[in-house]
């Protein structure tokens, strides 16, 4: 890994690669694993999924996945993001926390290597070399390039950031990442990376077939997303996600496309809990179909860090009115009402343990 670079007094390069590479702890942690088979379903072809008491448990953990990697929220730190919404399972992609950590991480440092600064210029640094696998091998790089917008020589508003991993491994969690991201359309005040300051935050986040191999498993995500983040002081961190198409997948497993998605997140870093809720569509591959869910304000799925809501409620629709109502029983178990002919009426009651739920 780098060394650290000044220039005129200012920490300038802390090495990028602990910059970025925050999302692997973005990407270890977060809700229901999946199975099934992938295809390239999209919700542009796909039809809805008509909900029945077999496909329910499914069909929830694709909602329920959905909005949770859309959704989850994060805290800042000078150094470490804590607080990211984690409820156990099969290590999809917690986005959210990812665009918090990058934004904050970004907001701490400086752009360049001692090179002169062009107003509105395009810094390409050097390559970054990663670290070097166990077995050996290449390291495998990061590239980077900064649009300075207002000559600053740090991230400010105006600015925008792209990434790019080839081949590049991390030994901290023994994860190689390739492809990339990128950050335009920001606003930022104050300071995220500073522990108990009030900042806030918008940002607009492009994936380009960026994929995650660790030993959770492969992951790849494609699609943009717009992330607000907030706080009055550091404590209550609020975060808002929103989109048209955002597709995560796992090698061997199912493909998860958010559509027409809204999704607020809170987490309380003295309570040590978090909250969630939203609307959107999410079409799972396994399936061949799309459902429309929605976690109302009022009743937000909520609980303590680390683990699955134990309260709060959301409304699955399917095709001709079905639907399911899943309901948090605690943080260990969840109740389905499944409405399976759509007449408003529940059909069949299901209580499931959070983890059997799997898109």
């Amino acid at each position: 890994m780098n060394r650290y670079y000044q220039t005129t007094g200012r920490v300038t390069r802390r090495s990028h690669v602990v910059v970025l590479f925050a999302v692997a702890a973005a990407l270890t942690g977060c809700n229901s694993g999946g199975g099934g088979t992938a295809s390239t379903t999209s919700t542009a072809t796909a039809t809805a999924i008509a909900i029945t008491k077999q496909n329910s448990p499914q069909v929830t953990g694709a909602a329920y996945q959905g909005v949770s990697t859309a959704a989850s929220s994060g805290s800042t730190g000078s150094s470490t993001l804590t607080g990211a919404v984690i409820t156990g399972g099969g290590g999809w992609p917690n986005l959210a926390r990812f665009a918090g950590q990058q934004i904050a991480k970004l907001a701490s440092l400086g752009y360049t290597t001692g090179a002169s600064l062009v107003a509105g210029g395009v810094i390409t640094p050097p390559k970054i070399t990663c670290d070097t696998p166990p077995g050996g091998g290449s390291s495998g790089t990061l590239s980077e390039s900064f649009n300075d917008a207002d000559n600053s020589g740090s991230l400010t508003t105006g600015d925008s950031v792209t990434a790019n991993f080839s081949n590049c491994y991390l030994a901290a969690d023994g994860t190689t990442f390739n492809g990339g991201f990128s950050l335009t359309n920001l606003t930022i005040n104050g300071t995220p990376s500073v522990a108990g300051t009030a900042w806030n935050a918008t940002a607009t986040f492009k994936f380009s077939n960026m994929t995650v191999d660790m030993p959770a498993g492969n992951y790849s995500v494609n699609g943009t997303f717009t992330y607000t983040g907030k706080t009055q002081h550091g404590v209550v961190v609020s975060v808002s996600m929103s989109g048209s198409s955002l597709t995560v997948q796992k090698t061997g497993g199912p493909k998860l496309t958010l559509a027409k998605f809204k999704l607020d997140g809170t987490v309380d870093n003295n309570a040590l809990t978090y909250s969630e809720y939203g609307s959107g569509q999410v079409t799972d591959s396994a399936l061949s179909g799309y459902v429309d869910f929605s976690i109302p304000s009022k009743k937000p799925f909520s609980g303590s860090l680390e683990q699955y809501p134990s309260t709060g409620t959301m409304t699955v629709t399917g095709a001709n009115n079905s639907s399911v109502v899943v309901t948090a029983i605690d943080s260990t178990t969840v109740q389905l009402q499944v409405d399976a002919n759509g007449n408003g009426t529940v059909d069949y009651t299901l209580t499931e343990p959070w983890s059997k739920l799997s898109p």
